[in-house]
């Protein structure tokens, strides 16, 4: 399954995409808008999918806005198939 969330805020510069996953990580040019965020959600976020084998990534665009995508993988269990 793949899943995004997007929005229209300030976007992040591509030189500062490497911070987003790093714990503790947070932009600079953006910390005063989340004062109270410590920087690990993203962090956090990829070991987990990751264990899942999945994957997480960030597109965005300066002055534009940022989607996260992630992806989880799933199987489908031989109960609820028919043929």
């Amino acid at each position: 399954m793949q899943f995004w969330v997007a929005d229209t805020g300030v976007g992040i510069k591509a030189e500062d995409k490497d911070r987003l996953f790093s714990l503790f990580g947070k932009v600079p040019d953006t910390a005063g808008l989340n004062p109270h965020g410590c920087g690990i959600g993203l962090t956090v976020s990829m070991k987990y999918l990751e264990r899942l084998g999945g994957r997480i990534w960030v597109e965005s665009k300066f002055g534009v806005g940022t989607t996260v995508k992630f992806v989880v993988p799933t199987r489908v269990s031989a109960l609820f198939c028919t043929s």
